[in-house]
């Protein structure tokens, strides 16, 4: 595997810990150079198949880069207020109210307003953060540290409204009025962007189940995750992961973020990622079935190589038992296809 950061790098996960470990684990590897522009904030572009749990990636990357927990973080909901003291109020009213009253004239009386809450301010691990903007939509949360104000904005543009500040723009206005927003220099995560608006530092894509392309019409690495599990740890097996497994894709575009965090190092020594040119074709995209003689297609798995996160990689070759070829560690699967009607 040579160190192109052009490549794109895969592995498979199981469980939802995993994808908030690696999440965690590439914030907390962004050199702290990068999050001093306020005009230039780190771009990690997050996409994937639908309902694949993408947001986990920008609210555990938001809680390593700032220090605080994720349960903590509030967004002002619609329509919430606050009571205040009514400002028209002064100090003029209340000397002259006395000689109103004996005149029979209608006093201007204290009184209290509701007004409109626009950031909620929280202390999360000893830490002081505002967050304000619009829960799922366009988030930002900023706080100090050190001498440094940094900020870690949200932004899913794949939404047709409903953001902070803006109303019924065009969807390629969404992401510069978000950044318009932002106060501080650090990390912004964007759902499903469109590459004409801007070129991303990182990319993260998470699959789940099948398909041919994820929500932003890019073509998914991993076409059946379910299918290359299964061939390679077994059906019984998979079956408690069913819910939360994924293959996992990072993208380097910024060659000097990922040399100084060594992220691609800690990606294929810590996770065990492979580069998707060294994943065997037939787990990525397996073969289809020969409708003429219903052929049962055949997955060549090798199981010292597969790319599934190293915390799991005792689930490999566990049931695998057909042909098996024990000195390379390879197994020749039979996987079975509904009868054609």
């Amino acid at each position: 595997m040579g160190n192109d950061i052009n490549n794109m790098y895969g592995v498979f996960t199981l469980e939802r810990q995993d994808l908030v470990d690696l999440t965690r684990r590439i914030a907390e590897c962004i050199p702290k150079d990068f999050l001093k522009n306020k005009d230039k904030p780190v771009i990690i572009a997050v996409d994937g198949s639908f309902g694949c749990g993408k947001k986990i990636i920008a609210d555990y990357g938001r809680e390593a880069i700032l220090g605080i927990e994720h349960d903590d973080v509030r967004f002002p909901e619609h329509d919430e207020t606050i009571t205040v003291k009514n400002e028209a109020f002064t100090r003029w009213d209340a000397f002259v109210n006395p000689f109103k009253k004996l005149l029979g004239i209608k006093n201007r009386v204290q009184s209290t307003i509701q007004t409109p809450i626009t950031e909620h301010i929280i202390n999360s691990n000893g830490v002081d953060v505002t967050c304000h903007g619009k829960a799922e939509f366009d988030e930002f949360v900023s706080a100090e540290h050190g001498q440094d104000q940094l900020e870690v904005s949200f932004i899913n543009v794949a939404w047709g409204g409903g953001f902070y500040g803006t109303k019924g723009d065009p969807q390629d206005s969404y992401y510069e009025k978000h950044l318009k927003h932002r106060k501080a220099g650090g990390v912004v995560y964007v759902h499903n962007i469109d590459h004409d608006m801007a070129k991303p530092d990182i990319e993260i894509k998470l699959e789940s189940g099948e398909g041919g392309s994820c929500l932003n019409g890019e073509t998914r690495a991993c076409a059946n995750v379910g299918h290359a599990l299964k061939g390679a740890i077994g059906a019984e097996q998979i079956a408690p992961f069913d819910r939360w497994a994924r293959f996992v894709t990072v993208k380097f575009n910024n060659a000097a973020i990922e040399a100084q965090g060594q992220m691609l190092k800690i990606l294929k020594e810590e996770f065990g990622f492979y580069a998707l040119d060294h994943i065997a074709q037939d787990v990525l995209h397996p073969p289809e079935a020969n409708e003429s003689e219903r052929e049962i297609p055949v997955i060549k798995v090798d199981t010292a190589d597969f790319p599934l996160v190293k915390k799991h990689k005792h689930h490999l070759g566990a049931s695998a038992n057909i042909s098996a070829v024990p000195a390379k560690k390879c197994y020749e699967i039979t996987v079975s296809t509904p009868a054609l009607s």
